[in-house]
């Protein structure tokens, strides 16, 4: 009783709970607000604004990344009259894009959040830049956005890294065809890419290789300004490859600026590192990012683990790993040495039951985690979702075990058991079904909404539960005998189903071909049945 006033009075003052803790971490905490999108903390210290996006840096007022990234961009246009801004208006790109005088600005937001939390708190000249006339702030998920805006002189993209699923799809082929489309005759797309001065890791070689083949894919013309930030353009006509054009128009258009002058422009153009990753990106062999390949997830990974382990810089798992898994030899392998396996293990019935609920467990949580990323690619917002998401999965478990064991179980009072091998077999059967509709969902991007995907994860934990089930009472006198092991299955099916395909088969091979897999081991299973 005493513990639960204590938690009634907590959840009274919850609002300054959560105030004190935060600032534990945000010491000049201004304000802290949750979104769908999750949570905006604002700071404020020494006449500096930091705004963090679930706890990291998203962008601080007394920079210039904001500058470096909206002039090189800019002045690579002869005139830039309408232009489309996709996220990082606040941190001051909107403010510097407004001194090129375009007559129109469209800046999208994806987070309604972000903007009403962050603006109150910004300095004077960036609160002015949101209202001025030529200016059109939008929420709206910039990928929907662009499927019907309208078209514009310079694109620039300044969404954050592609660390996840929400902002890798801001970096691959289909999200660069789609700028395209929308781009007037000699139009620009311009986004940044953090990257090394000096040295870069083969992670993150690959890295920008392939975001840049992606580009190279859908843009004729591609310029690399290296630095710290690498600031990447893309255009379907020629670009200038000489500062001269670039400080002509900087001293034409008068711009006031305190890092972009004539000198910075000229060290940009002509210094060693320009012409070194122009050609080094020409050569690079990493495969293109794309809403169904997004290689950036394994680079990103591999970059932040050689922090801690300094070795795996120096090695890029794709080469290792990625062509061969997709050889034909190996699929010929995988096609004759899974039935093989699974034939022996028919000899032991203990064995068949548990290699049936491990295979279960494995399929259903590399379906689960392909599909919550094909809604993400496809929608952008996850975190908002993510609960019902889930809950489905789980309410597709608590289904299926309650419909196979109400089939299978013996009523009271009577001897004897239904034959039921055609249930096991239903269910495999279902498994590749299932397998078959998600790579179709994800080559033709058809049935990708909440409910299909909602639909998809509750056959799919129906389908997990109802082999377990099945494995369970098939056969067996004292489910209490098999309960263990098949649990224990089950629980290591799952997680090296999340480990695997997370980390090698979507990075190395892609969403499609991930669930080709998983179909080859469905169609297989029977013979465990």
């Amino acid at each position: 009783m005493v513990l639960s006033i204590l938690l009634l009075l907590l959840l009274w003052k919850a609002d300054t709970v959560d105030r004190h803790m935060t600032a534990w971490n945000h010491p000049a905490l201004l304000e802290s607000r949750d979104s769908p999108y999750g949570r905006v903390t604002v700071t404020r210290l020494a006449g500096q604004v930091a705004v963090f996006e679930n706890d990291s840096l998203a962008f601080e007022t007394e920079g210039t990344e904001a500058e470096y990234f909206s002039h090189l961009s800019a002045l690579q246009h002869p005139a830039p009259r309408h232009v489309l801004i996709l996220g990082s208006g606040m941190e001051g790109t909107l403010k510097e894009v407004l001194k090129h005088a375009p007559k129109r600005v469209d800046y999208v937001e994806l987070n309604p959040v972000m903007v009403d939390l962050v603006s109150r708190y910004l300095p004077g000249d960036f609160q002015e830049s949101l209202t001025e006339s030529n200016v059109n702030v939008i929420f709206a998920d910039p990928r929907k956005f662009l499927q019907e805006s309208k078209s514009y002189d310079l694109i620039l993209a300044g969404m954050p890294e592609p660390t996840s699923g929400q902002t890798n799809r801001f970096y691959t082929q289909e999200f660069f065809e789609q700028c395209a489309a929308r781009l007037n005759p000699g139009g620009i797309l311009s986004f940044r890419l953090r990257s090394a001065e000096n040295i870069w890791t083969q992670p993150l070689a690959h890295r920008t290789t392939s975001i840049y083949r992606a580009l190279k894919a859908v843009f004729p013309e591609i310029v690399v300004l290296p630095g710290t930030t690498n600031i990447i353009t893309a255009s379907h006509n020629p670009l200038p490859h000489t500062p001269d054009i670039l400080i002509n128009r900087l001293q034409d258009r008068k711009l006031k600026t305190r890092l972009m002058t004539a000198a910075y422009i000229s060290y940009l153009y002509t210094n060693d590192r320009y012409f070194e990753i122009a050609e080094r990106l020409k050569r690079g062999s990493a495969p293109p990012n794309t809403d169904v390949r997004p290689v950036c997830y394994q680079y990103t990974f591999t970059i932040w683990l050689s922090k801690f382990f300094p070795r795996i810089a120096a090695r890029d798992p794709s080469s290792l790993l990625g062509e061969k898994l997709v050889t034909p030899k190996t699929k010929w392998i995988l096609w004759i040495g899974l039935p093989l396996l699974f034939l022996v293990c028919r000899l032991w019935p203990a064995c068949r039951r548990v290699f049936l609920v491990g295979v279960a467990g494995f399929i259903g949580m590399v379906l689960e985690t392909v599909l919550i990323l094909q809604y993400q690619v496809k929608h952008g917002v996850l975190f908002q979702d993510i609960g019902l998401l889930l809950m489905s999965f789980m309410g597709g478990l608590a289904l299926g075990s309650i419909a196979i064991n109400g089939i299978m179980a013996v009523p009271a009072g009577k001897r004897g058991r239904r034959p039921t091998r055609w249930w096991g077999v239903g269910l495999a059967v279902g498994f590749s079904l299932l397998c078959a509709a998600v790579v179709a969902t994800i080559r033709t991007g058809a049935f990708s909404g909440l409910f299909p995907i909602a639909l998809f994860l509750t056959s799919a934990g129906f389908l997990v539960a109802g082999v377990f089930a099945y494995a369970s009472l098939y056969q067996i006198g004292d489910q209490k005998k098999v309960v263990s092991p098949l649990y224990s299955a089950d629980l290591f099916g799952g997680c090296l189903g999340s480990l695997l395909s997370s980390l090698l088969f979507i990075p190395l091979t892609g969403l499609d071909v991930s669930m080709e897999w998983m179909l080859l081991l469905a169609v297989a299973s029977i013979l465990l049945v």
